[in-house]
């Protein structure tokens, strides 16, 4: 999984606040974000099927067309066997990376780096995967390799309006190898001011404000809860089963995220706003007019750390247990407005292994709905995916 903000992307926000070069905590706000890591082999290192990644290599050939292959892992007897999965194809490009940018020095050039944009197969298991690419003329030995160890394929984005009343999502996901289990939202659709309330009510995951880590698409990190801004418009809040503020404790099954309106953000990317997109092909989803990076607002992905939990509440053999979600979301204004985030600077102590992060029901009532948003792979195995994950089996 990717790490969380690194001390210089934390000073490198402070600097752009003191600086003047964006508002107090723009870092997590429109498209004004730390850039995500520079000089990686895959960026991001999870993803679900239907989206982009990319992959960089020195190695690559401009215009050359490569085979991009997908391993899953089997355990047989003692031994971890790869069996591919799926393969589809890319070529190779030279174009800006937004790792590159510096917010501090926004006129600055930037290099264009040779990579593979390449969308996920549909029918991928969920679990960690390996990655080769091969070029066609030599397909002996792969030109790139990232390892089982360093990319998810995760599981496919539930998609949320703003009306949904006590909808029963049973999600099917992943867990990467360093033990974080990840939830894809598809929110293209909430635009107004919106509570979004999420809580498990089969596979309880203890969350705590250190251990929860919020990320797009894309590969940009806007850090664990605990790192969010002491402000109000900052709407994170974690419960318990008992529905009571467990922002601090650990020992929480539920999250809200208030959101606010998006129409402005949208509307600084249509013609005569602000942030334009770049119109051709290469830089479209990646770039304004201006040169500043895009951020995807719409694809958001929540990164649980289930490192220190005990693997036997989360898996049936080699399998993750689908995760019972149940979700509502209702427009109003910020019900936080006159209270500060008690997230940040969560309790240290505050672990996965906390002895108050066992299951429990949650007081929410009969759900109304019953039907799916979740996105799911067509497979006959009804969305349990093998994850085979070597330190846990």
């Amino acid at each position: 999984m990717p790490k969380p903000l690194t001390p210089a992307a934390a000073m490198l926000v402070l600097a752009l606040v003191v600086a003047g070069s964006s508002p107090a905590g723009a870092a997590y706000c429109g498209c004004d974000k730390p850039p995500p890591a520079a000089n990686v082999a895959v960026r991001p290192d999870f993803s679900y099927p239907g989206a982009e990644i990319i992959l960089f290599s020195q190695s690559f050939e401009l215009g050359r067309r490569y085979t991009v292959n997908f391993y899953r892992f089997r355990r047989l007897g003692a031994l971890l066997r790869p069996r591919l999965d799926a393969s589809t194809t890319a070529t190779a490009i030279g174009a800006r990376d937004q790792g590159d940018f510096d917010p501090l020095h926004p006129a600055n050039a930037l290099p264009l780096r040779t990579q593979l944009r390449v969308k996920l197969p549909k029918r991928l298991h969920y679990g960690p995967s390996r990655i080769e690419v091969v070029d066609p003329r030599r397909p002996s030995a792969p030109v790139l390799a990232i390892s089982q160890d360093e990319f998810t394929v995760i599981g496919k984005p539930i998609v949320l309006s703003e009306t949904l009343s006590d909808v029963d999502v049973p999600y099917t996901t992943a867990m990467s190898h360093d033990g974080h289990i990840f939830f894809a939202f598809d929110m293209h659709q909430v635009r107004n001011e919106t509570l979004v309330d999420v809580r498990m009510t089969e596979v309880l995951l203890p969350l705590f404000a250190s251990g929860v880590t919020g990320w797009n698409i894309q590969g940009f990190n806007v850090g664990s809860l605990r790192d969010v801004p002491d402000e109000a418009k900052f709407g994170w809040r974690l419960f318990d089963a008992n529905d009571a503020d467990a922002s601090n404790t650990g020992n929480a099954s539920r999250i809200r995220y208030w959101r606010h309106e998006f129409n402005t953000w949208e509307n600084a990317h249509h013609t005569g706003g602000t942030k334009v997109l770049v119109p051709n092909n290469v830089d479209h989803d990646y770039w304004h007019e201006d040169g500043t990076p895009h951020f995807d607002h719409d694809h958001i992905v929540i990164a649980v750390d289930v490192s220190e939990l005990d693997p036997a509440r989360i898996l049936r053999g080699t399998r993750l247990n689908a995760i019972r979600l149940r979700i509502s979301t209702t427009r109003t204004p910020n019900p936080y407005a006159a209270d500060p985030n008690p997230t940040s600077g969560g309790s240290p102590n505050a672990g996965p292994g906390s002895p108050n992060s066992g299951p429990g029901s949650p007081n929410s009532g009969s759900p109304t709905t019953t039907t799916p948003t979740a996105g799911t792979a067509d497979r006959s195995d009804g969305g349990l995916i093998p994850s085979i994950l070597d330190p846990i089996l």
